[in-house]
Formats: structure tokens, C-alpha cells, sequence
């Protein structure tokens, strides 16, 4: 017995040195490496000024709302009506409604210039904000209905 596992012991401790392989010249693949290094890199910038961009647009139209007085209002009808709900609501419909109007201006002006209505720049201006206003607080029905469905359903 202990002479099988003095064998054992010796013919593990020299399997490395008879079975094992002798070095290899490492593979050029250098240029392959600086190749991937470089697009991995290339990726790794774009994602974070994609990023960064994103940031920054978040943090201007934030700005933006706050300065339009957006947000306070939405603050000043979720304080008084002591909800947040009635606060988000209203912040989604004042958004909502903006947005509808400047979006649609953008479509009357060039709605006007595609198919040559001939209207004055007043009239594009008030069909666009009627017409924008009317979808923008739309939207915000919408949206607020689908809220409060997905909250319900989370809910339970």
C-alpha cells in the first residue's frame, strides 16, 4: 500500500514534466487585437456621448418647463388639491398641450407648404394651436387613462 502511493505520488509530480507541452510561439494576432481594442473603444465613446447628449436634452427641457413655470404649476394644483396625482395630472396635460401646439404649427406650416394653401402666417399659427391643442390634451387623456390602468393592474 504505501508503496503504490509512493508511485503515485512520484508519477504525479513528474506528469508535468514528461506530458507536458513545450512552448508555442505566441500567434500574430497583434493586429486583430489593436483592431477590436479600437472599435471597442470607438463603441465605448459613442455610448457615453450618446449619453451625455441625453443629459444634457433632459436637463434643458427640465430647464426649459421650470423657467415656462411648468412645473410649478403642476406643484402649486398638487398642493392645493393635497395630491400628487392631481399634480402629475396636470403636469402630463400642460406638456401634453404644449407640445400639441407647437407640433401642430410645425404641421400646418408645412402642411401650407407642401400643398400650397396660400394661408397667412396668423392663420398657420392658430389652426396649428388649435389644432395642436385640442390633440395634445387629447393625448394627455390617453395617456393618463393608461397610467392609471397600468397602476391598477400593478396594484394588484
Amino acid at each position: 500500500m504505501r508503496r503504490t502511493l509512493s508511485l503515485l505520488i512520484l508519477a504525479l509530480l513528474a506528469a508535468p514534466c514528461l506530458f507536458g507541452q513545450t512552448e508555442t510561439p505566441p500567434a500574430d494576432d497583434m493586429p486583430f487585437g489593436l483592431i477590436m481594442g479600437i472599435i471597442l473603444l470607438s463603441v465605448a465613446l459613442a455610448c457615453m456621448t450618446a449619453g451625455v447628449i441625453i443629459a444634457v436634452v433632459a436637463l434643458s427641457i427640465t430647464a426649459a418647463m421650470a423657467a415656462a413655470g411648468i412645473i410649478s404649476t403642476a406643484l402649486v394644483v398638487g398642493l392645493y388639491k393635497k395630491s400628487v396625482t392631481a399634480g402629475f395630472k396636470t403636469l402630463i396635460m400642460l406638456v401634453s398641450a404644449i407640445g400639441g401646439s407647437i407640433t401642430g404649427i410645425t404641421g400646418v406650416y408645412f402642411a401650407n407648404k407642401i400643398f400650397n394653401l396660400n394661408l397667412t402666417r396668423i392663420t398657420v399659427a392658430w389652426a396649428g394651436i388649435a389644432g395642436g391643442l385640442i390633440g395634445g390634451i387629447l393625448l394627455s387623456l390617453i395617456i393618463i387613462t393608461i397610467i392609471r390602468v397600468i397602476l391598477a393592474r400593478i396594484a394588484r
